[in-house]
């Protein structure tokens, strides 16, 4: 019943994307030019040793996740002979942060997170290609296509997460929007600029890996009482 469950949820939330991404995409501006929000500030709470673990873990994925996306840009940007490892790490990092849901949300919806993010590796790989190549056609249709993958993960994390849809796509966007940054700073040989980019955005994915553990605690708060 759990897999017919995810399996229903998914084609819906598919569809409604579809029409809801092409509409967002019309009116979308740069999330990373946007003034995020000032998270509210609440009292401190001493966490469980469960929650306490959790939390390091997915961190750990999602800040690896950053610093392994970097390793491959700057391996494909300067065609080094190490891209397909760098590439292959990447998407091992993918594997990891799909098993790591598993326990709270089964074997399904980890295979469809890890295709979400191995997709999202394939693409930055075409972005990557055509912004050296300097093909401007080729390089918007890959990142609308990099954005809708973006935009239908964040339909997923809001289902099994308990999180605004909106928010989580913000955050998604915003994590592009600073790859994009690197990319283009690569390009220009820019360094300083490169490497602003590349620890702006390991410190956006620890954010994001907490939004998404405080959603899976508030679903389970029964797993986390120890």
């Amino acid at each position: 019943m759990k897999k017919i469950f995810l399996i229903v949820i998914l084609i819906l939330v598919c569809v409604a994307s579809i029409g809801g991404f092409k509409h967002d995409q019309d009116i979308k501006t740069k999330v990373s030019d946007k003034i995020m929000p000032e998270p509210k500030k609440v009292a401190a709470k001493v966490m469980s040793k469960s929650e306490t673990e959790l939390r390091s873990s997915m961190r750990t994925l999602w800040e690896s996740r950053a610093t392994l996306l970097r390793a491959y840009i700057v391996s494909e940007m300067n065609d080094s002979r190490d891209t397909d490892d760098a590439k292959d790490k990447l998407l091992k990092n993918a594997r990891d942060l799909g098993a790591s849901i598993q326990p709270y949300y089964g074997y399904f919806a980890r295979n469809i997170l890890t295709g979400f993010l191995k997709n999202d590796v394939l693409l930055t790989v075409k972005v990557i290609k055509s912004a050296k190549l300097g093909n401007k056609v080729d390089l918007d249709w890959n990142k609308d296509n990099w954005y809708s993958n973006a935009f239908l993960l964040a339909g997923f994390f809001a289902i099994t997460h308990n999180q605004t849809k909106e928010d989580l796509k913000d955050m998604l966007y915003k994590h592009l929007d600073l790859t994009m940054g690197e990319i283009e700073a690569i390009l220009k040989k820019d360094e300083n600029k490169d490497l602003d980019y590349y620890e702006r955005d390991r410190d956006h994915m620890v954010m994001f890996s907490d939004v998404l553990v405080d959603g899976l605690i508030k679903q389970f708060p029964n797993r986390f009482k120890e």
